[in-house]
């Protein structure tokens, strides 16, 4: 063999590129056509992969906003039914103090009447009383007036 440190010429180099120039061309284009038929079905497969992929994806995202839709129907629901109950307990509730109301006005009623009553009674006993204490200091003044007069 030669020398490794031979330098060529470039008459040298250009011969050995026109001698190698065709080879190369006909060993990249048999090597390269497959390889880029190769790449482009597995482009197209991926591609239809992802198309697949973004295919279930909106089905899952119209599934979950089906899902939003019904979980504010039943919140919606669940508030009415809400509404309707406090509602319920409201009214139930005033009722149940206007008939306390109306048991505390009969009650203070009845306590009132019974007072006047009493009072009433207290106050024929106090005139009787007063008419009797009038009637005696009457008959002892009588009684010491003629025994005054007597002696």
């Amino acid at each position: 063999m030669g020398d490794p440190g031979m330098a060529l010429r470039e008459e040298d180099v250009r011969r050995i590129v026109d001698y190698v120039k065709p080879w190369l061309r006909d060993l990249v284009s048999e090597t390269a056509a497959p390889r880029s038929h190769d790449i482009s079905a597995q482009i197209v497969r991926v591609e239809e992969e992802l198309k697949g992929q973004r295919e279930l994806f909106a089905e899952r995202f119209k599934a979950i906003d089906q899902r939003f839709v019904a979980m504010d129907q039943r919140f919606s629901d669940m508030q009415k039914h809400m509404d309707q109950r406090f509602s319920d307990t409201q009214k139930h509730m005033d009722q149940r103090f206007s008939d306390m109301q109306q048991r505390m006005d009969q009650r203070f009623t009845d306590m009132q009447k019974q007072m006047d009553t009493r009072f009433e009674s207290m106050d024929k006993r106090f005139g009787t009383m007063q008419w009797t204490m009038l009637f005696g200091f009457t008959i002892v003044t009588v009684a010491v007036t003629v025994f005054g007069l007597l002696a």
